[in-house]
């Protein structure tokens, strides 16, 4: 009788130490065989603990990643954390409208150069008057002033002529192809530089030639080319604008992207993992980060 107390207490002490330990034991595994299911009862499996992972950073707004970059190339990117990107776009942008102003300016000091130019050698009287004779007119007419007193000494020869629709008139007569525009406008500055019709305009016409296609005074060729720097100036500016619109677009497209690859790049998994042992199986939490470059 005192053994079977003894049998029993050691078997109540034993099944307290099973519930102690960390694992389940399936009763329904047990192969009757006394060494197999002695090591299932003793035998602990070690369990990985999976520590805590932190919550991934906040998301970032796809929309004022792009809005960003829209107004300021580069400024979307460093707000998703892509630095070199945003560096290149900002680069990009500050070189464009660096080589934009720059060559604006020329542009319109070249400008300024050929327009004083022609208002110093080209003269629309004189072009008038011509015209007038090719016509078979008489110069003495009233839409042009001819007065050279106190009052009118100083007058421009643009200032002289009246009524420019009855200048427009004779060039009809004379079945010329276009109109010269008024003073000012830039069509007034390319026709006279660029149609052989207006070289009686400009100094050192020699009105003794009645051809005057062939009759173009050296000084054209000059201011022609003063012209055409003007122009090459303003079309460096013009590219390099365009460039300044395609880079802030390009930039809001890619600061859009890297928003959502941000949004994207951490992606957190948790599953149950199962390890079993003789008669034991054990259910383990796992959590997986996955990157996406």
């Amino acid at each position: 009788m005192r053994n079977l107390q003894y049998a029993l207490s050691l078997v109540f002490l034993l099944a307290i130490g099973l519930f102690a330990q960390e694992q389940q034991v399936n009763s329904t595994a047990f192969s009757g065989n006394l060494a197999i299911d002695s090591r299932a009862l003793f035998y602990s499996a070690p369990v990985e603990k999976n520590a805590i992972l932190p919550e991934p950073q906040s998301k970032k707004s796809v929309a004022l990643a792009g809005v960003m970059s829209l107004v300021i190339p580069g400024s979307g990117e460093v707000y998703t954390g892509r630095y070199l990107e945003g560096a290149i776009f900002f680069a990009i942008d500050v070189a464009a409208i660096s080589v934009a102003v720059t060559y604006q300016k020329k542009g319109d000091n070249k400008t300024n150069d050929f327009q004083n130019f022609a208002n110093q050698h080209w003269d629309v009287v004189k072009y008038a008057k011509w015209l007038l004779i090719r016509n078979g007119k008489d110069t003495n007419v009233t839409w042009i002033n001819h007065k050279y007193d106190a009052s009118t000494a100083n007058l421009k020869p643009w200032q002289r002529i009246l009524d420019w629709n009855k200048l427009n008139m004779q060039e009809d007569s004379a079945n010329f192809s276009h109109h010269l525009e008024l003073y000012g406008q830039q069509q007034y500055y390319e026709l006279i530089g660029k149609y052989h019709e207006y070289n009686a305009g400009w100094d050192a016409y020699n009105f003794a030639q009645q051809d005057y296609y062939n009759n173009t005074p050296s000084i054209v060729f000059f201011y022609e080319t003063m012209r055409a720097d003007a122009n090459s100036f303003y079309n460096v500016n013009s590219k390099a604008v365009a460039i300044i619109y395609i880079n802030h677009l390009l930039s809001a497209v890619n600061a859009m992207w890297d928003a959502v690859l941000y949004n994207k790049n951490i992606k957190l998994e948790s599953s149950i993992e199962t390890k079993s042992s003789p008669g034991i199986t054990e259910y383990v939490p796992t959590m997986k980060v996955r990157w996406y470059f």
